[in-house]
């Protein structure tokens, strides 16, 4: 049986595609968390999704049927500043955050029961915690969320010199 094989950018423009369809997420920023703090400083493109990691376990029960479970943190942050027009604090800040992020959390379950998102355990949510950043003033909401797909893991000896 063949598989729907997701690579590591297939899941960042996933996200990106989500961040993109909510009305009020306005950016999207990968792993890199210089690059992320030198895009959040830019205030229309805030509050962003970030992935801030990307983990993938791999387990081979029989040589047919060998499977990987990624781990992908997701977060909604924002800027902080008791300059701005109209500032919140930064606890206001977190809970905004944590609602948009509960936002993708309900668009990724109805994917899944629409059947668009094979793999995914959505129902599976880690507990969500605060993203705080004190030195550039980013606070956000944070969860991790689980695939499994199969994972071919059997030796290709034509890839070797041996």
């Amino acid at each position: 049986m063949s598989h729907q094989r997701f690579t590591y950018d297939t899941y960042y423009s996933y996200f990106q595609d989500i961040a993109t369809k909510h009305k009020e997420i306005k950016g999207f920023v990968k792993q890199d968390v210089q690059d992320a703090v030198q895009y959040l400083q830019q205030a229309e493109k805030r509050p962003a999704m970030i992935i801030s990691s990307f983990k993938e376990n791999l387990s081979s029960h029989q040589a047919d049927n060998d499977l990987s479970l990624k781990q992908i943190s997701f977060g909604i942050v924002d800027h902080y500043s008791s300059k701005a027009k109209n500032p919140r604090t930064k606890q206001q800040i977190i809970g905004d955050c944590r609602v948009l992020a509960i936002d993708v959390i309900t668009y990724l379950r109805r994917e899944k029961r629409a059947n668009r998102l094979p793999g995914f355990r959505i129902d599976v949510i880690s507990e969500g915690m605060a993203i705080v950043n004190e030195m550039d003033e980013f606070y956000g909401w944070e969860y991790q969320i689980s695939i499994y797909s199969t994972e071919d893991l059997s030796f290709d000896e034509s890839k070797w010199n041996l």
